[in-house]
């Protein structure tokens, strides 16, 4: 939604006229400061829903720690420009080598159908998920998947995976680079190949490390994620604006 903003001249001349603008992503902040506005950009993380962050605790690392990492998370609308094809290929590349892994696609939209009917090995397809849902998702889930080349902002789905301690693969885009640490908090795929992401899974699945990844999602969340936090920030830029 920003990118498109910044790309419309209408809505970029309402941007002028205010006296301050909060974005998702460093790169919105230098596209409005190359366009020529001059006053005041504050680059902030979406909070993390409070019951997300209630219900994600060292006892679930310690569950997942203790098991076989074989259950891969895609949640998100279900569209082309969600990745949602590249993370179904990624996983069909694995399932002759890994036949006991299995991918849950929880979401709507517009390619739902066309998803399905691929109808490949360990595919399970949820639907819209929320509340409790959501939460038992997370909870048993051991590695989120995301290769997105939409124009995010900063994806509320990776938050909350990153909440409850899951390694990310993803792609580069919108607000995603700007805290997110390869390696350490799982993949950043800059290329679109589903042998790609395969790959980035398969080192998951076998990394001794996993663990050391699960917490320091967790701690990361718990550190950057709280509502109250963001509210904090909010509230301290706004006072800034007013007086001036």
């Amino acid at each position: 939604f920003q990118e498109k903003c910044l790309q419309n001249k209408i809505l970029l001349k309402k941007y002028f006229f205010s006296d301050a603008i909060i974005v998702l992503a460093n790169e919105f902040k230098i596209k409005l400061e190359y366009a020529g506005y001059k006053k005041n950009i504050e680059v902030l993380f979406n909070p993390v829903n409070q019951e997300i962050l209630d219900y994600s605790s060292l006892d679930s690392l310690e569950e997942r720690k203790n098991r076989e990492p074989k259950n891969i998370l895609f949640l998100s609308r279900i569209e082309e420009e969600k990745g949602i094809m590249i993370a179904i290929k990624a996983f069909n590349v694995l399932i002759p080598k890994y036949p006991n892994i299995q991918l849950f696609i929880a979401g709507n939209g517009t390619m739902l159908e066309f998803a399905i009917n691929n109808k490949i090995k360990n595919v399970h397809f949820l639907g819209f998920i929320n509340g409790k849902n959501k939460i038992e998702l997370l909870k048993k889930s051991d590695i989120f998947l995301f290769p997105t080349y939409y124009y995010e902002g900063l994806p509320i789905s990776i938050l909350e995976a990153i909440t409850f301690g899951l390694p990310v693969i993803t792609r580069p885009v919108g607000g995603i680079k700007d805290f997110f640490k390869n390696e350490e908090m799982g993949y950043l795929i800059e290329s679109k190949s589903p042998q790609d992401f395969a790959n980035a899974i398969e080192l998951l699945i076998k990394s001794k490390n996993l663990y050391n990844i699960n917490d320091n999602n967790f701690k990361f969340a718990k550190q950057n994620f709280q509502p109250a936090q963001i509210a904090k920030k909010l509230n301290k830029f706004m006072k800034e604006i007013i007086n001036g």
